[in-house]
């Protein structure tokens, strides 16, 4: 007979039990003259677990300043505030003009836009009516540009005829007169330029007068529509139309 144990890792959480493993041995008597004799053998064994701990390994960190030098130094530590400022105001007559709402900001911040308009070359000069048409300007009303969409209706004269054979025939002669039409809407006119353009109106209707447009061109004739009215849609704010008939100024 023989035995063998062997060794098992057993986890923390097991749990202890106990157990055991019983070996019967028969024996067979047999009678003999001499008597009968037995012998019994009994075998036991038994298992102890262990309980297991958690093993731990720590790693203990740790650090040292050694001092070279030891000399005198100042420390500052500087915060910087600042701040940013901007306007607006909501009026039919500043959104009717360049007008730049400029703040003020970091030296970082992004470039704001110049305050003045730098107009291009052929709207920098005024609308302008004077008079006479020529010789000595005795009365004048400066206006701003018109506003877009301005019109410039040009009509022939011509003759058109039919034969009593049915053909038409049409017929204009350069030398006829041609009858060039501006068609003007001026927007954003304050009082002051509003009564200028009113009393120039009354005092020369029916009379020929001159007009320097937003191109620097001089233009004679009269104005076809003097009666249309002013409206005013804003505070100090006008807008008047006008057609002017006339013929273009060689330069």
């Amino acid at each position: 007979m023989a035995q063998s144990a062997s060794a098992i890792r057993v986890k923390p959480t097991a749990i202890s039990v106990s157990a055991e493993s019983v070996l019967d041995l028969l024996g067979e008597v047999r009678l003999n003259q001499t008597g009968g004799a037995g012998n019994w053998l009994a075998l036991g064994q038994s298992a102890t677990v262990n309980k297991c701990k958690i093993v731990r390994s720590v790693l203990d960190l740790s650090q040292a300043a050694a001092v070279l030098v030891s000399v005198p130094r100042g420390a500052a530590s500087a915060l910087g505030l600042q701040q940013a400022a901007a306007y607006t105001i909501v009026s039919r007559g500043a959104l009717q003009r360049y007008n730049p709402f400029v703040g003020a900001g970091a030296d970082e911040s992004p470039t704001p836009p110049p305050p003045l308009l730098e107009a291009p070359e052929h709207v920098a000069l005024p609308f302008q009516l004077f008079y006479p048409a020529e010789g000595v300007v005795t009365d004048s009303v400066v206006l701003r540009a018109p506003n877009f969409g301005n019109k410039d209706r040009l009509a022939f004269n011509r003759i058109l005829r039919e034969t009593r054979g049915g053909t038409l025939i049409v017929f204009a002669d350069p030398i006829w007169p041609k009858i060039q039409t501006l068609v003007l809407t001026f927007s954003g006119l304050r009082n002051a330029q509003t009564r200028q353009l009113l009393a120039f109106l009354d005092a020369h209707l029916g009379e020929e007068i001159a007009l320097l447009d937003w191109e620097g061109r001089t233009w004679k004739g009269i104005i076809t529509t003097p009666a249309d009215p002013v409206v005013q849609d804003g505070k100090d704010s006008y807008t008047a139309s006008m057609e002017f008939e006339g013929e273009l100024v060689p330069a």
